[in-house]
């Protein structure tokens, strides 16, 4: 396994196990004791990174996050804020242009199969995953304005109501006009969550999200 954790990120973690388990043309393939060696691999990869990461968390961040110091990671309380600001912003970001965004497309063209893990039928499950956990994270960060929280709260809760309304784990009848407004309704009430923490949350915390990697160049 030490030489498979150097290979492309493209054929590790997740995604690539659910490709080698619910791809019907690879399933279909003659090779079942490659197909079995290479399940178990990447398992066993997925296994030791996501070891790893809690190691990391547990022994590391979690430490420098609560207690940040001038010689530190994080210098200030503002800076561990601005982190996990920051987290809020992208994930939610991410959950509107890419788990949302790419299968809707554009009304003549939908792309229902750039659908994030549509092959194991979870796509909308995690917009729903998601969205509680990034609502988990809103509750922390405007815990001091009572406000606020209750708004924010109001707002995962209408998203996370209007996906349960829809009856499609893959996004795969998004050619259905009703379909469609369905997930465009979805994307909005989650654009309307980022919209507040951008306008209100952010200031009340005296930060921005500033840049992340879904930004590009």
């Amino acid at each position: 396994m030490g030489d498979y954790a150097q290979v492309s990120i493209a054929a590790r973690g997740f995604y690539a196990l659910e490709f080698l388990l619910f791809d019907d043309a690879f399933l279909a393939t003659d090779a079942p004791e490659y197909h079995c060696t290479l399940v178990q691999t990447i398992s066993a990869d997925i296994a030791a990174t996501s070891q790893d990461i809690l190691g990391n968390w547990t022994e590391t961040y979690a430490n420098k996050m609560r207690n940040p110091s001038p010689d530190s990671l994080y210098q200030s309380n503002e800076e561990v804020l601005q982190e996990l600001f920051k987290a809020l912003s992208a994930g939610l970001q991410f959950t509107s242009e890419t788990r949302l965004g790419r299968p809707l497309g554009t009304f003549d063209r939908p792309r229902a199969k750039r659908a994030e893990a549509r092959r194991s039928a979870r796509s909308s499950k995690h917009v729903k995953l998601s969205l509680k956990a990034l609502n988990e994270l809103t509750v922390a960060l405007s815990e001091a304005d009572d406000v606020l929280s209750d708004k924010l709260d109001k707002g995962f809760k209408k998203a996370l109501a209007k996906l349960s309304d829809l009856n499609d784990p893959t996004f795969a009848s998004l050619l259905e006009p009703q379909t469609r407004i369905k997930v465009k309704v979805i994307q909005q009430s989650v654009d309307a969550v980022r919209a507040i923490v951008r306008a209100e949350l952010g200031p009340s915390l005296s930060v921005a999200a500033g840049f992340n990697s879904l930004d590009g160049d």
